[in-house]
């Protein structure tokens, strides 16, 4: 006899698988949604978020660069000098650059971003960086492939999934940013973090 008020064993069960089944459903149809989305870069240069005009650096300063997706994706980081040479600033450089690496992975959508600190040597003028993103590893020959301004401009790769976005710098005998204004930015502690631990410019 089954007294009023206990639920019954068989249908807690019932209940049980009907609630698992359900958030699986519709967790899988979310995930597949938010796969779906088309893949997006917000890239920012300077020490102020959202810094919309061109930044202006010193000789020998460092330009902070960010990028935040809204997928995982695969991210690379292209200075292009004001002599027009191209050099990758992430993951590694052109020569050490290992397809089979997962190092510059992002996970985009988790708060995660990238965040590097370009140092700009003695060349004056425009600075352009470039940022591509893809949700496939580029293979050695598709990147050795990105080293021209013009390529970077209009790159050709075979993964279905990639964007690239650019950002300015210039760079000469006057900066935008005050020293007030870079310690009181929320990239700040990360500068400090990479100048102890001699990882600025790699």
């Amino acid at each position: 006899m089954q007294y009023k008020g206990i639920p019954n064993v068989k249908n807690l069960r019932k209940l049980f698988f009907i609630t698992v089944l359900s958030f699986f459903v519709l967790s899988n149809g979310v995930f597949a949604q938010n796969t779906d989305q088309p893949l997006t870069v917000t890239m920012n240069t300077g020490w102020v978020e959202a810094n919309t005009s061109v930044s202006s650096f010193s000789i020998g300063d460092h330009v902070p660069i960010t990028g935040i997706m809204n997928r995982n994706a695969y991210v690379y980081l292209f200075a292009v000098r004001p002599n027009g040479s191209v050099s990758l600033n992430f993951p590694a450089n052109f020569a050490s650059y290992n397809p089979d690496s997962t190092d510059n992975v992002i996970w985009g959508g988790e708060g995660q971003s990238l965040v590097r600190f370009v140092q700009t040597g003695n060349e004056q003028g425009t600075w352009n960086y470039v940022m591509i993103a893809s949700l496939e590893a580029l293979s050695r020959a598709e990147l050795s492939s990105l080293n021209t301004a013009a390529a970077l401009a209009n790159p050709s790769l075979s993964t279905e999934w990639f964007v690239a976005v650019a950002q300015q710098a210039q760079v000469g005998t006057s900066t935008t940013f005050t020293q007030i204004q870079k310690e009181a930015s929320f990239l700040w502690p990360h500068f400090q973090y990479l100048s102890a631990n001699n990882l600025i410019g790699r």
